[in-house]
């Protein structure tokens, strides 16, 4: 897409494998602009967005991508997020640090079942006035370090992964995230390992809880 003004969904159809915008201005909503599209490249650092308020299902359902240059692009009018991201089961990471989110309002499944993301930065998003982050990082199977968002007011559940935790950097277990801090915080995913051992005569389950940077091991 290159100059003038675009709003829609003009892609839908067109078989199409790869898009590139070059000095497009995008105005009004981009809600389900490429939902569903087969395409495995986008490059959206040419488009002028700051007109923009709703990019809700923005990619949803783009299974096949793998590339997404988001570089430059202005967030800052944007009020709706939800389901941005949902369905792009194909993508491995994501680059969100110039996101302005202080406008947004709703980040409902923004990035459900993304189950390839194994990690996602985080800490630039200010949700201060988001009312609803529900199913916001469901069925993220592959997610393992989150920096998490600040000013969270609403409650946030973690992927759930069996045999695995997720904690702060101190170690503490949690399910969530953290509500009402003025900064980002470091979450990781870990496993917890069970087994067992005939040799110690120990019918009992060995627990073997991880610290970040090491095990620690008790038989006693």
């Amino acid at each position: 897409a290159q100059g003038g003004e675009l709003s829609g969904a003009p892609f839908d159809g067109m078989g199409i494998k790869k898009i590139v915008f070059q000095d497009c201005k995008v105005a009004g909503s981009m809600e389900g602009l490429f939902m569903g599209l087969g395409v495995e490249e986008i490059d959206l650092s040419g488009a002028d967005t700051s007109m923009v308020t709703s990019m809700m299902s923005m990619f949803k359902g783009c299974s096949s991508l793998i590339v997404l240059e988001l570089s430059g692009l202005d967030t800052s009018g944007v009020k709706n997020m939800m389901s941005m991201f949902e369905g792009c089961s194909s993508l491995t990471g994501l680059e969100l640090g110039n996101f302005d989110t202080s406008s947004v309002a709703d980040m409902r499944y923004m990035f459900f079942g993304c189950s390839s993301l194994t990690g996602l930065e985080l800490g630039n998003f200010d949700t201060g006035i988001v009312t609803d982050m529900g199913y916001m990082f469901s069925s993220c199977h592959s997610l393992s370090k989150l920096y998490t968002p600040y000013n969270v007011r609403v409650s946030v559940e973690l992927p759930a992964v069996s045999n695995a935790v997720w904690h702060l950097p101190d170690g503490t277990e949690v399910t969530e995230l953290p509500q009402n801090l003025s900064t980002s915080v470091l979450l990781i995913r870990t496993p917890v390992i069970t087994t067992t051992t005939e040799a110690l005569n120990m019918p009992d389950v060995i627990r073997v809880k991880y610290v970040p940077y090491s095990y620690t091991v008790r038989t006693d």
